[in-house]
């Protein structure tokens, strides 16, 4: 075991023989000579944050295709100089990320030559791939009917969540798998008609309740017949329960320091991780990963290190956005790719380099000359630099779980990027106070969608959606009082 200074924090940090021996396993081997990859400068803390401030989920704006001139949804607000297109155009045939390719220059270092080729690629307004009907969701994969939801799968009609994997109807929920009609809920597994609840399992009607498992008519973890259940929800007005987060955590086998973990073994400084094995300073592992270091959002792969974002991957270093590859090194946004050093953009290529195609060969000798000016450059071991973000610090999920002021020290000498840019406030002549509305849902008319209701706490203005009306009318929940914002905060703080 060694003890590192951190180069951000100063503080002290170990990294034992079992990191050492996963450096060198992920080492890549290009031809027949071994790169090796040293001991980290950052602590697993600020590994993490850095990895956390390349992705935004929640903050949306309006801003023009720079394609077709026209109006779009964009991940990306209007203040950022590079160029966003349309999903559908960027994904087209018609466009190619070889457009772009260029030679290394060695007179410069890897970042200034990384940078050029990351600022001149149109980037894809939302990853928001074979959805339907859900234009303010993002990203992910397959979903119908939803509004508001981020990192959301294989779901129809949810709204205002994250983290929701094949779920039907569910309003304000975090980190859900296949439920139906939950709301204000946090970690949930085939769950049926919950409300207010915290780490349930198959369960249905319940409220209010955490921990439980195959349970049915439970108010506050207490038995009800089913008449005793539907006569005492129109009579209360529901909270979040306080959890333990003793209690986030299942099913764990030889492992340390993990917390909302699940089903796991062999794993070390984890938060949210579930059914995966030998994962170590990550967060957000989806199932069946293994061997894998420094990641967040991690899903079905193995043999990764220092990545955000990632799925079906195998033997990759250094990515972000990236889906089913072997092989890849310090590479954004691709997907089927193998054999990519320092790239974006790329759909099922090989043997490229900075969106260049080579053959074989002059992969291997190329990759190997960039490697050796890297390590001259000190830059070799090192994920990307905080000012390659192409998001502000403040609207990324960094913001979310390591929050900082504009004037903190970090974001002025770390190169950080901020950002006071916001996008305008709804103009509405209609506007109502939340402390005035009732909390009888059975008196509330279809009158209240025409007006904006003002946060009790914010004083943001947000709506209430017809399906969302109907949602609270059917199951005898009260409308919110504060702003989805505020709502998803609560939420992520209860689950921290």
């Amino acid at each position: 075991m060694s003890i590192i200074t951190c180069s951000v924090t100063w503080k002290d940090f170990e990294v034992s023989q079992d990191d050492l021996e996963f450096y060198k396993k992920v080492s890549p081997k290009i031809g027949w000579e071994t790169f090796a990859v040293p001991y980290p400068t950052m602590c697993p803390e600020e590994r993490q944050r850095t990895r956390m401030a390349f992705r935004n989920e929640r903050h949306l704006y309006r801003r023009v295709c720079d394609a077709s001139w026209k109006q779009i949804i964009s991940m990306y607000s209007p203040d950022k100089n590079f160029k966003v297109y349309d999903q559908n155009i960027r994904r087209s045939d018609q466009r190619s990320a070889f457009d772009y390719g260029q030679d290394f220059d060695f007179s410069k270092t890897f970042h200034q030559n990384f940078k050029q080729l990351y600022e001149v690629v149109p980037k894809i307004a939302l990853m928001n791939r074979e959805s339907e009907n859900s234009n303010y969701c993002n990203p992910w994969l397959a979903n119908k009917d939803c509004y508001f939801v981020f990192s959301v799968t294989n779901s129809v009609g949810c709204l205002y969540g994250r983290l929701i994997d094949n779920c039907e109807y569910c309003l304000d929920c975090l980190a859900m798998e296949n439920c139906q009609i939950c709301s204000n809920c946090i970690q949930l597994f085939w769950c049926y008609n919950c409300h207010y609840s915290i780490q349930l399992k198959n369960c249905s009607y319940c409220r209010e309740c955490v921990w439980l498992e195959n349970k049915m008519y439970n108010i506050r973890n207490q038995q009800y017949t089913k008449e005793e259940y539907f006569d005492l929800i129109s009579k209360e007005i529901w909270v979040f329960p306080q959890p333990n987060r003793e209690l986030f955590q299942m099913n764990i086998w030889d492992s340390q320091d993990c917390t909302l973990a699940f089903d796991i073994e062999g794993c070390k400084h984890c938060f949210d991780i579930r059914n995966s094995t030998d994962i170590s300073y990550s967060s957000m592992v989806k199932p069946w990963c293994s061997d894998c270091m420094d990641c967040t959002l991690l899903i079905d792969s193995t043999k990764c290190f220092e990545s955000m974002s990632t799925s079906k991957i195998q033997w990759w270093v250094w990515l972000v956005s990236c889906w089913d590859w072997n092989d890849v090194y310090y590479t954004f946004d691709s997907y089927f790719t193998k054999n990519v050093f320092w790239c974006v953009s790329l759909r099922r290529a090989e043997y490229c380099v900075f969106n260049k195609q080579y053959t074989k060969l002059e992969y291997e000798a190329l990759t190997k000359k960039i490697i050796w000016h890297m390590m001259e450059t000190w830059e070799w071991w090192r994920f990307f630099d905080p000012s390659l973000s192409p998001f502000w610090y403040n609207e990324t999920i960094a913001q979310e779980y390591y929050p900082l002021e504009q004037t903190d020290t970090l974001i002025q000498s770390w190169k950080y990027n901020w950002s006071g840019y916001e996008s305008p406030q709804p103009v509405s002549d209609r506007v109502i106070d939340a402390s005035t509305i009732s909390t009888d849902i059975d008196t509330m008319s279809d009158e209240i969608l025409s007006y904006a209701i003002k946060c009790s706490q914010t004083g943001k203005l947000f709506r209430i959606q017809k399906q969302e009306l109907d949602f609270y009318r059917k199951n005898k929940l009260s409308l919110p009082r504060v702003h989805p914002d505020v709502r998803h905060t609560q939420r992520v703080n209860l689950r921290k």
